[in-house]
């Protein structure tokens, strides 16, 4: 397994109240699958992706990734492996505008203060359709090329997880087709793992798996 996640808590507190976000959840994911968590906005379904990526800490259960419990690292060793294994897709691309294209893929290889793989990376802008904007800023273009552009950035680093929060979401029925169906793309021939929230059923049916959350559970579509 890629994934193992054993009795996971996740609550947020106020003076007032405590809120469950995620109750006491197992989940198991195979390496090179492609899974969708969907279900209702407030669920827990980013809160979700983010502990899996070591930008949140549980209140209690385990994660273990590749074999090694990251819910026991210290911040400087979760950076360290967020550099190393995790790629990000967001809903909004978080791109730099001052930037072009072709730096934004690389900025995180640089972060990392690691060499590129020159050819890998022509590659994959070659197999989203990017190649050439190589050269373009941010704001020339499209939001379907944006995503594209994040996507690629989310490769760069060559992780063994890719984690796409709402990818589809600013998009129109179009492009949304084209930006999943490459996500499936780079899932095969690059070997990814691919984690994608959605709340939107008809693209997590592409996927080879959907879990739903609601009321701070977890269960299987189809289980």
């Amino acid at each position: 397994m890629l994934i193992e996640i054993n009795k996971l808590t996740m609550k947020y507190s106020t003076l007032r109240s405590h809120k469950m976000i995620l109750n006491a959840i197992d989940l198991n994911i195979e390496a090179n699958s492609f899974v969708a968590i969907t279900g209702r906005s407030g669920s827990g379904k980013t809160t979700l992706l983010n502990l899996i990526g070591g930008l949140l800490k549980p209140v209690s259960g385990e994660i273990c990734v590749n074999g090694e419990k990251i819910t026991s690292y210290h911040e400087a060793r979760l950076a360290e492996y967020r550099r190393k294994n995790i790629g990000y897709v967001f809903q909004t691309y978080n791109l730099m505008p001052e930037l072009t294209v072709y730096e934004n893929i690389l900025l995180p290889i640089h972060l990392d203060k690691q060499k590129e793989d020159q050819k890998y990376i022509d590659q994959i802008m070659k197999t989203l359709n990017i190649e050439q904007l190589k050269d373009a800023y941010i704001d020339e273009l499209s939001g379907g090329e944006q995503q594209r552009a994040a996507l690629a950035r989310a490769m760069a680093n060559k992780p063994i997880l890719i984690l796409a929060d709402e990818p589809t979401g600013n998009l129109d029925e179009e492009n949304s087709l084209i930006v999943l169906n490459l996500l499936k793309t780079c899932q095969r021939l690059y070997n990814q793992t691919i984690l994608l929230v959605t709340h939107d059923m008809n693209i997590a049916k592409q996927c080879d798996r959907i879990f739903i959350i609601e009321n701070g559970s977890m269960s299987e579509a189809g289980s």
